[in-house]
């Protein structure tokens, strides 16, 4: 059997605990199982700050205890910190007006959401052009005129 690399999703776990005593390489690496009380758990290489390292995701709280206990070393505020880092989140005043007017299903025009985000026409340009890098919006339309915005997380339906 394998050792596992993929992270379980987030809010599936409450706790991040690792061991970087072990080899934890995909190769050779061998799962640790780790079992307390209502957790019976095998760890995963996942990579944390350049090394792979046996990682287990636990729920319970006495669970993470009895883990550090045990020699696992808990990273759960620097691993959710990463995690935090990682969201794709608009960052300039004018990207976050942009964002909020776009806050329907409803296809928008330049025109529409610049009178709703009541940003200058000269910030436009920068503010979408990097939302849509972001993937936070999603552009249509073949021609200036026509182009139509709209947030990537909204549901169609």
């Amino acid at each position: 059997m394998g050792i596992q690399t993929e992270v379980p999703e987030r809010g599936t776990y409450e706790h991040v605990l690792i061991r970087k005593d072990r080899d934890a390489s995909v190769e050779r690496g061998v799962p640790m199982r780790f079992v307390c009380y209502g957790e019976n758990t095998v760890s995963r290489s996942v990579e944390w700050q350049g090394n792979r390292v046996h990682t287990i995701f636990l729920r319970d709280h006495v669970s993470a205890k009895r883990a550090w206990r045990k020699g696992w070393i808990d990273i759960t505020d620097p691993w959710f910190a990463m995690l935090d880092d990682q969201i794709c989140e608009p960052t300039s005043i004018p990207q976050q007006a942009i964002f909020e007017a776009l806050d329907d299903k409803e296809w928008k025009s330049k025109a529409e959401i610049v009178k709703q985000a009541q940003i200058k026409d000269s910030e436009w340009r920068t503010a979408i052009r990097t939302l849509i890098e972001k993937d936070l919006v999603k552009v249509t339309g073949a021609t200036n005129r026509s182009y139509r915005y709209r947030r990537t997380d909204v549901i169609d339906g």
